[in-house]
């Protein structure tokens, strides 16, 4: 009895070892160099579209280097115009569950000056036509800087991957309105709804940032 013990102590430990070698992918273990997109930045409203790159430099096993950039699109619908500005993020991440999971620390910096571009409401006073508009434009620059934990988990198909990640953190941002024009000159900053509602006065601000999303890539060995 305590023989076939032994033995399916034996064949357990076999298999569990040769399941862990099958896992380990070589891009995992080995120092090497990844290229990824993420897709979900060219449809980003709220944060303006933007083509980010991501670059992860594996140091060692178990740990890697990653640096992402990105460059806004000039223009976006009619309102967002003459677009400029910056996306940077570094990452330092600890893999685990095997090399496919991972958690990092993370450091994002955002820069944003944009024309934006609305009509504004002015009351006329007269019963027939009480209301109308006119073209208006507001020089808005944004910066925001982000300290985050993240935690992800890729997903290989030989050398491509797939990542998905997600994470919680602080933001400092800053917005201010650099410029303000109408035809009419000057106008009850109240009436120009797009600003006031998506961007609020010029201000200075500390919030909860929520990062999410996907990843897919290509890994070159060294």
């Amino acid at each position: 009895m305590m023989k076939k013990i032994l033995i399916f102590i034996c064949f357990i430990i076999k298999i569990k070892s040769s399941y862990s070698q099958t896992k380990h992918n070589p891009c995992l273990i080995q120092p090497g160099y990844a290229a990824k997109m993420m897709p979900l930045s060219l449809i980003d409203s709220w944060g303006l579209p933007s083509l980010r790159i991501a670059n992860e430099f594996r140091l060692f096993q178990g740990l890697s280097y990653e640096i992402d950039y990105g460059y806004y699109f000039p223009d976006y619908q009619p309102y967002h115009q003459n677009i400029k500005g910056l996306y940077l993020s570094n990452q330092l991440r600890h893999y685990f569950f095997l090399y496919s999971g991972f958690i990092a620390f993370q450091v994002i910096y955002k820069s944003q000056n944009f024309t934006l571009k609305d009509s504004v409401t002015v009351e006329t006073g007269v019963s027939t036509n009480p209301y109308y508009k006119i073209p208006s434009s507001i020089q808005i620059e944004r910066k925001a800087f982000a300290l985050n934990v993240v935690v992800g988990k890729q997903t290989f198909f030989d050398r491509f991957i797939v990542e998905i990640y997600g994470g919680l953190g602080i933001r400092i941002r800053n917005v201010q309105h650099l410029t303000e024009n109408t035809l009419s000159g000057t106008y009850d900053y109240t009436q120009f709804k797009t600003t006031q509602q998506l961007y609020g006065p010029s201000k200075n601000e500390i919030q909860p940032n929520i990062v999410l999303g996907f990843k897919f890539g290509y890994w070159i060995l060294k």
